[in-house]
């Protein structure tokens, strides 16, 4: 499982890495040729599409969980390189080096660029760091890794489960019987949510999931197995 974490925070690094000389290069080529309109619309173009896609264009994903071949989890790793993350990571730079490049060296463009620079340094960190990974364990559900990682232990969940999901959703709410014994850094809440827009599974898939552990925990001691695995999609209707 580490191995699969490691080599999804290393494509990860890589989008992110990518998506700021992107927008750079995007917002240098603009503010060159500021006075030629013909080819600001071609030089914006890719930004535009990604936030097409992403905004609007962009499908549910239909997947299912996966099993993790060290058998520890079931998991649902991270979509793909087009995230909401990436796309500002792009547009950020680009208006930074556009805007910045035009206006007048006055106490309004430096608090632009620092605030600029500020939030690419606090959103690339994240992006260095945290992975939008979610992992079904004997233990409970763990999400957002590798580091800062929150654990949801069973025992903490609402014996209810979460509420029906649809294909759309954006996020999944994980109703809390026990906040005290939720493993994170934030305050004590009644209920944890999981944002799925980056998560490669179908949000039902994943809800159902969940509640077939909450209401069957003697199915629990083996999760991660390919034995379980199977049991699994045959209970929830044969979903991969």
């Amino acid at each position: 499982m580490r191995e699969i974490i490691d080599a999804a925070l290393r494509r990860q690094r890589r989008a992110a890495t990518g998506a700021v000389i992107l927008g750079a290069l995007l917002g240098l080529l603009c503010l060159l040729w500021k006075d030629d309109p013909a080819r600001l619309l071609p030089t914006a173009a890719p930004l535009a599409v990604l936030f097409a896609y992403y905004g609007f264009f962009r499908r549910p994903s239909r997947a299912g969980l996966r099993q993790a071949p060290d058998r520890s989890a079931f998991y649902a790793p991270p979509r793909g390189a087009v995230t909401f993350v990436s796309v500002f990571l792009a547009w950020l730079p680009s208006q930074l080096v556009w805007y910045g490049g035009r206006w007048e060296r006055d106490a309004f463009w430096w608090m632009f660029l620092l605030g600029s620079v500020a939030a690419i340094a606090v959103v690339g960190h994240r992006q260095w760091t945290r992975l939008p990974m979610l992992r079904i364990t004997p233990d409970g559900v763990a999400s957002d890794g590798p580091q800062r990682a929150m654990v949801l232990p069973w025992s903490a969940l609402d014996p209810l489960g979460p509420p029906p999901a649809t294909e759309h959703d954006s996020e999944l709410r994980l109703p809390l019987a026990r906040p005290e014994q939720v493993t994170r850094r934030r305050r004590r809440r009644a209920e944890e949510r999981v944002w799925l827009r980056d998560l490669d599974v179908a949000p039902p898939h994943l809800a159902a999931a969940i509640n077939h552990y909450l209401r069957h925990p003697e199915h629990r001691a083996a999760i991660g197995t390919p034995e379980e695995f199977a049991r699994l999609r045959r209970a929830l209707g044969g979903a991969s």
